[in-house]
Protein backbone atom coordinates (compact mmCIF):
# COMPACT_ATOMS: atom_id res chain seq x y z
CA UNK A 1 0.00 0.00 0.00
CA UNK A 2 1.51 3.41 -0.99
CA UNK A 3 2.37 6.02 1.65
CA UNK A 4 0.02 8.96 0.96
CA UNK A 5 1.84 11.12 3.55
CA UNK A 6 5.22 10.92 1.84
CA UNK A 7 6.61 14.25 0.67
CA UNK A 8 7.75 14.26 -2.97
CA UNK A 9 11.54 14.77 -3.31
CA UNK A 10 11.20 18.12 -5.12
CA UNK A 11 9.13 19.53 -2.24
CA UNK A 12 11.69 18.37 0.31
CA UNK A 13 14.40 20.17 -1.64
CA UNK A 14 12.31 23.34 -1.80
CA UNK A 15 11.53 23.08 1.89
CA UNK A 16 15.19 22.58 2.77
CA UNK A 17 16.17 25.53 0.56
CA UNK A 18 13.58 27.71 2.29
CA UNK A 19 14.81 26.64 5.72
CA UNK A 20 18.40 27.45 4.78
CA UNK A 21 17.40 30.84 3.33
CA UNK A 22 15.44 31.73 6.46
CA UNK A 23 18.37 30.68 8.65
CA UNK A 24 20.66 33.00 6.66
CA UNK A 25 18.14 35.84 6.97
CA UNK A 26 17.85 35.38 10.73
CA UNK A 27 21.64 35.34 11.08
CA UNK A 28 21.98 38.47 8.96
CA UNK A 29 19.33 40.32 10.98
CA UNK A 30 20.92 39.23 14.27
CA UNK A 31 24.24 40.78 13.25
CA UNK A 32 24.74 44.20 14.86
CA UNK A 33 25.12 47.21 12.54
CA UNK A 34 28.66 48.00 11.36
CA UNK A 35 28.82 51.13 13.51
CA UNK A 36 28.02 49.10 16.62
CA UNK A 37 30.65 46.52 15.75
CA UNK A 38 33.32 49.17 15.12
CA UNK A 39 32.50 50.99 18.39
CA UNK A 40 32.83 47.72 20.29
CA UNK A 41 36.13 46.92 18.58
CA UNK A 42 37.49 50.48 18.74
CA UNK A 43 40.00 49.88 21.58
CA UNK A 44 41.43 46.83 19.78
CA UNK A 45 41.49 48.62 16.42
CA UNK A 46 43.35 51.55 17.92
CA UNK A 47 45.73 49.20 19.70
CA UNK A 48 46.57 47.52 16.38
CA UNK A 49 47.03 50.89 14.65
CA UNK A 50 49.28 52.16 17.45
CA UNK A 51 51.35 48.97 17.15
CA UNK A 52 52.00 49.83 13.50
CA UNK A 53 49.22 48.07 11.61
CA UNK A 54 47.87 49.86 8.55
CA UNK A 55 44.19 50.57 8.01
CA UNK A 56 44.29 48.02 5.20
CA UNK A 57 45.68 45.35 7.55
CA UNK A 58 43.04 46.09 10.17
CA UNK A 59 40.28 45.96 7.57
CA UNK A 60 41.61 42.69 6.15
CA UNK A 61 41.60 41.21 9.66
CA UNK A 62 37.98 42.31 10.12
CA UNK A 63 37.07 40.78 6.76
CA UNK A 64 38.67 37.49 7.78
CA UNK A 65 36.32 37.53 10.76
CA UNK A 66 33.26 38.16 8.60
CA UNK A 67 32.98 41.93 9.04
CA UNK A 68 32.83 43.15 5.44
CA UNK A 69 32.93 46.78 4.30
CA UNK A 70 34.78 48.97 1.82
CA UNK A 71 37.77 50.96 3.06
CA UNK A 72 35.88 54.27 2.78
CA UNK A 73 33.11 52.92 5.01
CA UNK A 74 35.65 51.59 7.50
CA UNK A 75 37.49 54.91 7.72
CA UNK A 76 34.32 57.02 8.08
CA UNK A 77 32.75 54.60 10.59
CA UNK A 78 35.98 54.59 12.59
CA UNK A 79 36.04 58.40 12.56
CA UNK A 80 32.43 58.58 13.80
CA UNK A 81 33.15 55.99 16.50
CA UNK A 82 36.09 58.07 17.74
CA UNK A 83 33.96 61.23 17.80
CA UNK A 84 31.21 59.46 19.75
CA UNK A 85 33.73 58.07 22.24
CA UNK A 86 35.35 61.47 22.69
CA UNK A 87 31.96 63.17 23.27
CA UNK A 88 31.02 60.55 25.84
CA UNK A 89 34.36 60.96 27.62
CA UNK A 90 34.05 64.76 27.56
CA UNK A 91 37.09 65.32 25.34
Amino acid sequence: MPDNNAVPPEETTSLEAAEAALDRLATKLATPPLATQIRRLLPKIEQALEAGATYAQVLETLRECGIEMPMTTFRSTLHRARLKRDREEGR
